[in-house]
């Protein structure tokens, strides 16, 4: 990230870290759904068809309070929705707390619907990462900020290993009380949030003011500084392929994430080796985001999709197979490794299509397709689960990549984030 390298200024590098490390904060908690939340389900219900509805919850209102946080960060700033976010994220840990150590199955849905809330408004810290770079850069300036979620796979089975022995010796309920560590990393993601100066917003706005020698046409000047509706930018093929492929690839992902936690625990693993599992996923998921942002920079997006796809199909598959905690916690790697790669291509070529007047609203409808790809499908794997097995799951999880690799073989890419489909 060096300047001599990248031409990126020195404002830009510090609001670059400190979203990266709001991402860090923020995924230790977020770590904590896949890890806790569908043990403390089976605890309330006892349903294995019903795990996957901790996922599922955060799904729905995660993306339908990501469109209107877009619109509200399009027009006010991304700052003020980010803050937004780790109050509504505080608050539903709060929730899920309360709602296990009361043994009450109504708070526990109200707190992950809260903390879904919280999540597809904290979203936006994509969108922010994204406003700060230009075109040449913009997947791998976003890689910088997701690659900061690393550090919540590493501070989350942290947190469940020294809240569950505390809990051990003090009487207390294990799945509980890692939920009242989370309102304070808040506070901190605040902190760091009014830290960001000026907002990413006004950042894209006036993006060759930051990049003094950074060539940009008048017409492609003008077309990022007009408010273009969404409806006739949904139109473009790049998009539909983006969109489409970015749900996919978060359904299989979420499929799998929801139903390990489960074949550990049924394995009598205990939660700290589970929360490192989930750990590690979360790693692949971010870890390598800034080395996968420059090499679709250079290498284009499609392709990246295409290495993508086969990753996450692979490991979508072999992952369900089997209760080996090694096998299981290597596939769940690979699994977070190939959404990584979609991830950061898909939404690159949304930053490539959309002006940055846009951006947060095309992030929450992405939010929503993707939403709606993913919310019923961890409970399609619990069924799946539950009525022919494991192995069934992983057979879902190959024919939904396909249709990936398809997509991906429409897009006419001529150069790195730039397309002829006129």
């Amino acid at each position: 990230m060096t300047e001599e390298k990248t031409g990126i200024p020195p404002h830009i590098k510090r609001n670059t870290l400190y979203l990266a490390l709001i991402q860090a904060l923020v995924a230790t908690g977020f770590q904590l759904i896949p890890s806790l939340g569908s043990l403390i389900m089976l605890r309330f219900t006892d349903v294995l068809a019903l795990i996957g509805a901790t996922l599922s919850m955060g799904k729905i209102t995660g993306p339908l309070m990501s469109y209107p946080a877009g619109l509200l960060a399009d027009r006010k700033g991304r700052k003020s929705v980010l803050l937004l976010g780790v109050v509504l994220y505080g608050i539903g840990a709060l929730l899920i707390y309360y709602s296990v150590i009361s043994i009450s199955l109504n708070v526990f849905m109200v707190g992950l619907v809260v903390n879904g809330l919280g999540m597809g408004a904290l979203r936006q810290v994509t969108v922010a990462a994204i406003d700060m770079f230009p075109r040449r850069l913009k997947a791998e300036g976003m890689g910088y900020v997701m690659t900061g979620t690393s550090l919540g796979s590493i501070g989350s089975p942290l947190l469940v290993w020294a809240t569950s022995n505390y809990a051990a010796n003090h009487g207390m309920d294990e799945l509980a009380l890692p939920w009242l560590v989370i309102p304070f990393l808040m506070v901190l993601s605040g902190v760091l949030i009014y830290m960001i100066k000026p907002d990413p917003l006004e950042i894209a706005r006036n993006i060759t003011d930051h990049y003094p020698g950074e060539v940009i046409s008048k017409g492609k000047q003008a077309v990022e500084q007009s408010k273009v509706k969404i409806g006739e930018l949904l139109r473009e093929l790049p998009i539909k392929i983006s969109l489409a492929n970015n749900a996919l690839s978060f359904a299989v992902m979420s499929m799998v994430m929801s139903l390990s936690a489960l074949i550990l625990r049924q394995n009598k693993y205990s939660v700290t080796l589970i929360s490192i599992c989930i750990g590690l996923h979360v790693f692949g998921m971010f870890g390598f985001s800034s080395v996968i942002g420059r090499l679709a920079d250079r290498m284009g997006r499609k392709k990246m999709m295409y290495i993508g796809s086969v990753v996450l199909g692979i490991s979508g598959f072999i992952t369900p197979l089997t209760s080996n905690y090694l096998i299981v916690t290597t596939g769940l790697f690979f699994v977070g490794l190939g959404w990584s790669i979609n991830n950061v291509a898909t939404v690159a070529m949304l930053g490539d299509s959309t002006p940055p007047t846009s951006m947060g609203q095309m992030m929450g409808v992405n939010q929503l397709i993707g939403g709606a790809g993913s919310l019923l499908v961890p409970a399609i794997g619990g069924y799946l689960a539950q009525n022919f097995g494991f192995p069934a799951v992983g057979t879902a999880c190959v024919l939904i990549t396909v249709p990936i690799m398809f997509l991906a073989s429409r897009l006419r890419e001529t150069s790195p984030g730039v397309y002829d489909h006129s």
